[in-house]
């Protein structure tokens, strides 16, 4: 199953089923938005009050809370609970919590809690798109754009300028 089949399946629906508002980001939310190229991992955005219900649901769906990493014993290291996981969040405050089922070889993604735009404007702003039979929500390529001037990797700078293209020719077709 691909990146997006899996996410939409196993993170998006049973979002949606329990309540949980999210808005995708990142390198889905580029290539949604008609940029051709890859991506390893998800990236969503929930309304912070929300983290602890998003919890439950990712280990209901047998994801885990990442605390590090460690690239070179190809080690993953986890919150193995709902309740550990719940007390990492509230003791570290993180920006975004990263998860991961199956291990390296698995399927990663990164819930972000905490924006430079407040959930509630990228969610009024966001744009519907029908996949796998879901509704989903894609952010606006404006606040798309924003968001990844604050990230500021070389991956980033490159999608700010593809998006940048796409947002003149869709303007010249207006």
């Amino acid at each position: 199953m691909k990146i997006f089949e899996r996410t939409v399946k196993e993170i998006l629906k049973p979002f949606t089923r329990n309540g949980i508002d999210y808005c995708i980001i990142g390198g889905l939310a580029v290539i949604v938005s008609g940029v051709r190229r890859g991506t390893a991992d998800f990236d969503i955005v929930i309304p912070k009050e929300k983290f602890e219900k998003a919890i439950e649901v990712i280990y209901n769906q047998e994801f885990k809370l990442i605390t590090d990493i460690d690239d070179k014993k190809n080690k993953l290291y986890y919150c193995e609970t709902v309740d550990q996981a719940i007390a990492y969040v509230k003791i570290t405050m993180p920006k975004a919590i990263k998860i991961n089922k199956g291990g390296f070889n698995g399927l990663f993604g990164d819930i972000w809690l905490k924006t430079v735009i407040p959930f509630e404007k990228l969610n009024q702003r966001a744009k519907k798109y029908k996949l796998y039979n879901e509704q989903i929500r894609i952010v606006a390529i404006d606040d798309l754009i924003k968001l990844k001037k604050s990230a500021g990797r070389p991956v980033d700078k490159q999608d700010i300028y593809e998006l940048g293209l796409l947002k003149r020719k869709s303007k010249k077709k207006g």
